[in-house]
């Protein structure tokens, strides 16, 4: 299936792209330990790397997490419902997740093509790179949210309903 594969790449291209971004974090921080206290001449740039990577590690990462399907929920509600109030639940969410995904993505796009770009003092690069973690990271999340709906409209008019299990079998 074509859209398990492209969902699989793109989930793995996030994923990887949010690890490097962390792993520049880590090295970004220790040269500062090292430099400031080991060699007595802290970096200017280390921070500034430090939190543009952050963003990038944000929102890759949520994309990342939405290929999964592993945000964070609280089920409370629809698993007191069937199978196929569950199954329907699901596809309003789904919906209502790529709805939030355009509105944000035209939005940023517009902020990142009008709005004003500064150039970071310490490490000479426009904002402009940093604010495109969000239209990236968020568009992300809509191809995700769009493919897992195929699926689960496919599966709704199916009446494969054991797509939308409970999220817990009731044990406290």
């Amino acid at each position: 299936m074509a859209a398990g594969r492209i969902s699989r790449l793109l989930e793995a291209a996030a994923l990887w792209a949010a690890v490097l971004a962390l792993c520049v974090i880590i090295a970004a921080m220790v040269a500062q330990v090292v430099f400031r206290y080991g060699l007595g001449m802290p970096l200017q740039w280390s921070e500034t790397i430090a939190v543009y990577a952050l963003v990038w590690v944000v929102f890759l990462g949520a994309a990342a997490l939405a290929f999964q399907d592993a945000h964070v929920s609280i089920p409370s509600l629809t698993d007191r419902l069937p199978a196929a109030g569950r199954a329907v639940a699901t596809v309003c969410v789904r919906v209502s997740v790529i709805a939030f995904a355009l509105v944000v993505l035209w939005i940023s796009w517009g902020w990142l093509t009008r709005g004003s770009h500064q150039m970071s003092a310490s490490l000479g690069v426009s904002t402009r790179w940093i604010k495109l973690a969000l239209p990236l990271g968020v568009g992300l999340i809509g191809i995700a949210a769009a493919i897992r709906l195929g699926g689960d409209l496919a599966a709704l008019v199916q009446g494969r309903f054991e797509r939308f299990p409970r999220a817990h079998d009731g044990e406290d």
